[in-house]
């Protein structure tokens, strides 16, 4: 029991919730109306692909940092860094999960949602050795892996959606990486590399830039749904969006939310979560009723 828990810290099982952008077309398109076994058996397999190799990545960002992690107050408790787990057998992890993740592809898939998933693999590599440790570059290395997420999504359900979802996601990632860069200067000072490329004035620019962005990405969205069903409920969803962005704000500059880790704000913040639980009702209500 005690090595299947240092596994799963391994394989950083938390960081899963990351992969919910898989779902994106798998929703959007409605096509978990179509209640099946093979559908949902797709679905499931697609997750579970994407979790593999994500993980995957993480041993690799274990192994390329550990002597760096143990001299961390936090990081040095991830097993590779405190010697819970050898080199060798991470790597032979390691193995099982690119095989069990390609595999799942080549079987259950197409080549394209192959290509997508080693393109992700390769920007997620290069940002382990390279683009981590330089500012700005590293949150768009980011943005681009959560943009390779609905790309695999919709390769893997052969559901296109529209373009301003895509470049939503890209602008909402650069916004929680820039603020996850603001809250690595209290938390690591200059531990990370990529910090010295920034300052906390020129972040809070970069956080204003990237919110508006996202939240017009969305409106054109909700706009361009509008005009194509003549709903208006998909322009009401834009105040939940407004709102989860300022309450993240919010949380974050009278640090009341921890950003350490992906998704701790949901868990602690109600209100957040309340408000994007009536969102995604009401923008799934739109979308069946239109």
């Amino acid at each position: 029991m005690n090595k299947i828990i240092i596994i799963l810290k391994l394989i950083r099982t938390k960081q899963w919730i990351k992969n919910v952008f898989v779902m994106i077309p798998f929703i959007l398109s409605l096509k978990f109306m179509d209640i099946n076994f093979e559908n949902y058996f797709n679905f499931f397999m697609c997750v579970v692909s994407f979790c593999f190799i994500s993980s995957s990545i993480y041993i690799i960002n274990d192994l390329v940092d550990r002597k760096e992690d143990l001299l961390h107050h936090k990081k040095n408790n991830r097993p590779l860094a405190n010697g819970s787990i050898s080199v060798k057998f991470a790597l032979i992890i390691f193995t099982l999960l690119i095989i069990s993740s390609f595999s799942i592809v080549l079987i259950f898939f197409n080549i394209k949602a192959l290509a997508v998933m080693i393109i992700y693999f390769a920007n997620s590599i290069l940002y382990t050795l390279l683009t981590k440790n330089y500012a700005i570059f590293d949150a768009f290395s980011i943005a681009l892996g959560f943009i390779f997420r609905v790309f695999f999504g919709i390769f893997c359900f052969d559901t296109p959606i529209s373009k301003w979802i895509i470049i939503l996601t890209f602008n909402l990632c650069l916004f929680l990486a820039f603020t996850k860069r603001g809250k690595d200067f209290v938390t690591d000072g200059y531990f990370r590399k990529s910090l010295k490329g920034y300052t906390k004035e020129m972040l809070e620019k970069f956080m204003i830039i990237s919110s508006v962005l996202a939240i017009a990405s969305y409106t054109m969205y909700a706009n361009e749904m509008t005009n194509l069903t003549n709903n208006y409920g998909f322009t009401i969803t834009n105040i939940f969006v407004i709102f989860g962005i300022f309450r993240y704000l919010q949380a974050l500059h009278l640090n009341t939310a921890d950003v350490g880790d992906s998704g701790v704000i949901i868990y602690k913040d109600m209100i957040f979560l309340a408000n994007l639980v009536i969102w995604a009702i009401v923008l799934v209500a739109c979308l069946i009723f239109s």
